[in-house]
């Protein structure tokens, strides 16, 4: 997301970026008209690249004691929320910190030691900061009830997403698979929020008052953290015939499945905002997700939101939908509208008025 916000920033050309960072990159962001690349010392282990940080720092802030004229940011933006002890000390007239969503306090099995220490700096400096950034109006409400963040402080900017212009591919050529002559798509990694598990019971649920239907379940996806607890549910259920598994597909690939497939299901109890969602939205591909998370937000009128906790809740849902053809058409119109909802454009536009 950091990239494309960067890029599309790039077009406002009263706007010049500064980039402090370690490395040598290719990237092209670095090539930009109005970018200024800061590149300080590196040191092959990251964990003293704050000190570097902090000379930078303390110097810039000397110079501004006796040359007053020299260089002042207008913000400062961590696109991540890795900020370094002391990141206020900057000079910089506002400091704003991407935190995307409140995982960190809804996920705690996901984060690691590096990760709490990131978050206990932010916490300590909460009043040096002036603005936090998130995806969805749902991750603002967890912020702020988990997290305990000011509500003043919080701002959401919306992402978009590049699918809708993308050349689609069939992956089953590259793969020497058989394609599946009907079937619904979930793109998801493996992992105990994503809830796959509870997509894959929900599906069985459906084939087991539809043991005629020949629709198929394509599965993008692979365990996290040896979390191979969707595995287990195939077998335990015997649908090794009926669930295709998918793994390391370009975005192109993605486009032509959620073009050919009937509806994508997003079965996650747990996202900032859900881009896979608005993906498959782009592509006229309408969506069954959660209810109680942002994927609701953004799936609008464009599908169906159910508790993805209660598999015969999704058993039916699904029932309904593969069943209602008129719907399913009515849907797909609607989906396409609604991915256009959301672009850089917009983000740009938004991030550009929290700057100013």
């Amino acid at each position: 997301m950091a990239k494309e916000i960067i890029l599309n920033l790039n077009s406002n050309k009263e706007l010049q970026q500064y980039f402090l960072h370690y490395d040598h990159s290719n990237s092209e962001i670095y090539g930009l008209e109005r970018t200024n690349e800061i590149r300080l010392k590196k040191n092959e282990q990251a964990r003293y690249r704050f000190i570097y940080f902090l000379i930078y720092c303390v110097k810039q802030r000397f110079k501004l004691l006796f040359l007053p004229s020299s260089h002042f940011f207008d913000v400062s933006h961590w696109h991540v929320f890795r900020v370094y002890p002391f990141f206020w000390l900057l000079p910089a007239r506002k400091h704003i910190i991407s935190l995307h969503d409140a995982g960190y306090f809804l996920l705690p099995y996901t984060q690691t030691f590096v990760n709490k220490i990131f978050m206990f700096i932010i916490k300590k400096n909460i009043h040096k900061v002036d603005k936090f950034l998130v995806l969805s109006q749902d991750a603002k409400n967890n912020l702020i009830s988990y997290g305990k963040f000011p509500e003043n402080k919080i701002e959401i900017v919306y992402p978009g997403s590049n699918f809708k212009s993308l050349v689609s591919i069939n992956p089953f050529i590259r793969l020497n698979i058989k394609e599946p002559e009907s079937y619904i798509v979930c793109v998801s990694r493996w992992q105990p929020h994503k809830n796959v598990e509870g997509l894959i019971e929900g599906f069985y649920k459906f084939l087991s008052t539809n043991p005629d239907s020949d629709i198929k379940l394509v599965l993008v996806g692979k365990p996290v953290s040896n979390h191979d607890t969707p595995m287990k549910k195939i077998q335990q259920y015997g649908l090794s015939s009926k669930i295709v598994i998918l793994k390391d597909l370009s975005d192109s690939e993605l486009s032509w499945l959620y073009d050919n497939g009937v509806i994508s299901v997003f079965p996650s109890i747990h996202e900032g905002f859900g881009l896979a969602v608005l993906e498959s939205l782009s592509r006229g591909c309408p969506a069954i997700v959660d209810s109680n998370t942002s994927t609701c937000e953004v799936v609008g009128d464009a599908g169906f939101c159910v508790d993805m906790k209660n598999s015969t809740e999704l058993s039916a849902t699904l029932q309904i939908i593969l069943t209602d053809h008129n719907q399913l058409r009515s849907l797909r119109g609607k989906s396409i509208n609604r991915a256009d909802f959301f672009s850089w454009d917009k983000s740009v536009s938004t991030l550009l008025n929290i700057y100013q």
